[in-house]
């Protein structure tokens, strides 16, 4: 009897079990839609080639909610024409994001002094139950740079980079998405990106898909739109090398690396942590910190001799 009843009523009812558990988990996959597999590579018709126009290229930045980083930007845009990254057969563009009332237009002015174009952008806000850290609430509005569909590749700096390399080559490198990894302090190399410096090709209908399934994609919406490209793009991203994303996170976590490796090769340094025209009492990174100073001194320099506004007191330089 006990043996005829296990194999009735046994089989049925963990059947039965295992539908319980199946079905939500099958319902919540489904309502997920293709957020789980998405494809960014087919929104492309020849996603792995580079232009060789050299009038189609952009370097861009951005600034938002406020112009805090005013002094970065400055520099940024003036340290790209220093090492000659605008020559005419490099690249012919420089477009600053900034969403409204984030500048003034003595603030405009400056930055079109260094080259910058300025482009007003709307700004695109976290999506509902997906909350990023405090200090990256606007974060999501980086991804207007893929709607620039007028220029066939783009290359993003954070406005807390500063050139000291030229790096033409870059556009040489035929993908849709490249990224360099991230370093944090206390975890050490990251398999995630790090969204300062970004290659890529703009499509409107590709970031209007990725916004529209990251309700529902799974990412780390801690860091915004860095976790979003991270899930979204998955295999499809091409890591770059850190001599175009010198995050000093690395110098922090590994100073004999930085000193042996990063030091003598770096192209683009990334102010991560506090800012040069932040620091004052015991800044951290000395080296690293009067390579920002000498050259904003040099920029001013410039300003002068070309009779340009004087902003020696924008940016208070440390004893």
């Amino acid at each position: 009897m006990r043996h005829l009843w296990s194999s009735r009523y046994y089989l049925p009812a963990l059947f039965i079990l295992l539908g319980a558990v199946a079905f939500p988990a099958w319902r919540y996959y489904e309502s997920l839609g293709q957020a789980h597999i998405p494809d960014p590579l087919s929104f492309y018709t020849s996603p792995f080639s580079a232009t060789s126009n050299a009038s189609r290229r952009a370097y861009a930045t951005a600034l938002y909610p406020t112009s805090s980083y005013l002094p970065g930007a400055l520099l940024l845009g003036w340290s790209l024409h220093q090492h000659a990254m605008l020559a005419a057969d490099v690249a012919q563009h420089m477009e600053l994001l900034y969403t409204p009332g984030t500048l003034d237009e003595r603030e405009k002015t400056w930055l079109g002094e260094v080259g910058w174009d300025m482009r007003e952008v709307e700004l695109i806000k976290p999506p509902e139950s997906r909350k990023p850290a405090k200090n990256f609430q606007e974060q999501y509005t980086k991804l207007r740079l893929f709607e620039m569909e007028e220029f066939d590749q783009i290359f993003y700096l954070d406005a807390d980079m500063l050139v000291v390399r030229p790096f033409p080559e870059i556009w040489s490198f035929p993908v849709p998405l490249a990224a360099a990894r991230d370093v944090r302090k206390g975890f050490g190399w990251l398999p995630t990106i790090n969204a300062g410096t970004l290659l890529l090709k703009p499509n409107r209908k590709l970031v209007e898909h990725m916004m529209e399934i990251a309700p529902t994609l799974r990412y780390n919406a801690v860091f915004a739109e860095q976790g979003l490209l991270q899930a979204y793009w998955a295999q499809a991203i091409t890591h770059l090398p850190y001599v175009y994303n010198g995050q000093l996170g690395i110098k922090r976590v590994f100073p004999k690396i930085w000193q042996t490796v990063f030091q003598n090769d770096v192209k683009i340094i990334h102010y991560t942590g506090l800012k040069p025209w932040q620091w004052h009492e015991e800044p951290d990174m000395p080296v690293e910190r009067c390579v920002w100073w000498e050259m904003w001194e040099k920029m001013l320099d410039w300003r002068r001799e070309n009779g340009l506004s004087d902003l020696s007191d924008m940016a208070s330089k440390p004893a």
